[in-house]
C-alpha cells in the first residue's frame, strides 16, 4: 500500500461517521504550505495515480482531486515504488496496479516499465 495516511484517514473518518471518504490523495500538504493556500484537511496532497514520471503533466491547482504534484516523483510515495522496481528491475515479471475504488484491471499506459520509471 502505498497511500498508507490517505488510506488511514479514510478508515479513521468511516469509524467516526459511518460514511466512506472519496480521498485518493495523500496527506502531504507542502506544496500547499508553501504557495501560502488552505485546500482543507480533505483537499489536501497530492493525487499519487498523477505523481509518476511517464505522461506527467504538471497541474495549477493544488487543491484539485487530480493534482499531480509539483513535478514527477516529488511524493515519497511514487519515489519509493520506482526505487523498488528499479531496484529489482531484472527480477520483476509482472506488476499489477490495483485500485480499491472498483472493479477495475489498470494496465499502464503502454506497459514500458523502463518509460514509466522516467
Amino acid at each position: 500500500m502505498l497511500n498508507a495516511d490517505g488510506s488511514h484517514k479514510i478508515y479513521d473518518y468511516f469509524e467516526k461517521n459511518g460514511e466512506l471518504l472519496l480521498k485518493r490523495k495523500n496527506m502531504n500538504g507542502t506544496q500547499e504550505e508553501a504557495m501560502g493556500i488552505d485546500c482543507g484537511d480533505m483537499e489536501m496532497g497530492v493525487d499519487i495515480n498523477r505523481n509518476y514520471g511517464f505522461k506527467w503533466e504538471a497541474g495549477d491547482n493544488p487543491c484539485s482531486e487530480a493534482y499531480p504534484g509539483d513535478h514527477p516523483f516529488s511524493e515519497p510515495e511514487s519515489r519509493a515504488l520506482r526505487d523498488l522496481i528499479r531496484k529489482n528491475k531484472n527480477l520483476i515479471k509482472f506488476v499489477y496496479n490495483f485500485h480499491s475504488y472498483g472493479p477495475m484491471f489498470v494496465w499502464p499506459y503502454n506497459a514500458e516499465m523502463d518509460n514509466a520509471l522516467a
